[in-house]
Parts: structure tokens; sequence; C-alpha cells
């Protein structure tokens, strides 16, 4: 089974910078675009004249052990990209564990497009709302014996701040 994370990792940046980053990754012998074929996309954006490409690698349910040929891989080119100042590089990774939390953000015009949030979430039946019972005869005797045990362990009786010896 191993420990398991959740994963979010963009790159981006003007889309010559980033076509360049893509282009020397491709040819290495462990290309992050072989190792995570299935979970790795590259969008291009643009919009009025500016021009910007994002490398998005997202996964649920991994094993992000820093040892992982892939994971040195994906690092590697975080690096590589965090070399150049034309890009940006953002990573968040949640453990299983509670505050397993890594969070890097690198590059003049980082977005900040990865964020984590907390919530509880509760997956209890729902049950009718009912009134209070009664309590019963052997609780109200309980609740007797202990109001007068209480009594005899005292000097003073009070009620409504009126106290007698």
């Amino acid at each position: 089974m191993g420990y398991r994370s959740q994963v979010h990792s963009l790159i981006y940046g003007p889309t010559p910078e980033v076509t360049k980053l893509i282009a020397l990754e491709k040819l290495k012998p462990y290309s992050v675009f072989v190792a995570f074929e299935e979970h790795i996309t590259v969008n291009k954006l643009d919009d009025g004249g500016y021009d910007e490409t994002i490398i998005t690698l997202i996964g649920d349910d991994w094993k992000w052990y820093e040892s992982y040929d892939d994971i040195i891989a994906w690092n590697n080119l975080m690096a590589d990209a965090e070399k150049n100042p034309k890009l940006c590089v953002e990573f968040c990774r949640v453990g299983e564990e509670s505050g397993d939390i890594e969070q890097n953000y690198s590059g003049d015009d980082c977005q900040y497009y990865i964020t984590v949030s907390s919530y509880v979430d509760s997956n209890a039946p729902y049950y009718e709302e009912v009134d209070e019972p009664a309590p019963d005869e052997a609780v109200k005797e309980t609740l007797e014996k202990v109001e007068e045990d209480l009594l005899a362990q005292t000097n003073r009786f009070c009620i409504n701040g009126n106290c007698e010896d």
C-alpha cells in the first residue's frame, strides 16, 4: 500500500520559454512526458496578445517518494524551470497525515493558481431530532442521593443566596 499523497504542480510562462523547456526535457533518457504520460497536460493560452503555455501535473493517491525515478524527473524539471526567471513553478503535495502539506512557489510573476483548503466533512447518517427523554426513577433517585450527600458534607445550606449554618 504505502503512504499516499495528492499532488498538483504547474510550470508556466511565455510560450517560447515553456516550449524550450519541453524540448530539452524530451531529449532526456527518462522524460516526465513519458513517466507521467497520463497525468501531464500542456495547454496554451492566447489571450489578447499574451501568449502563455502551462504544463500541469495532477495526481491523487500517489506514492510520492523523493527516491522514485519519476519523482526525481519531475523535481529536476521544476529545478530547470526555476533557473529561468521568465517561468513560474507551483507545487503542492498533501499527504495522508494531518498537517503533511508541502507548498512551493517560484517565479517573478507567480499567480498562485494552486491553493490548499482544509474542511471537515461528515458522512454520519441522518437522525431524526427527538425530545430529550425525561429521567427515569433510577436517575431521579441517584440525583437525590448525590444531593443529600453533598448537603451532608457542608456546614452551610444556601437557597437563592440566603445561607444558614
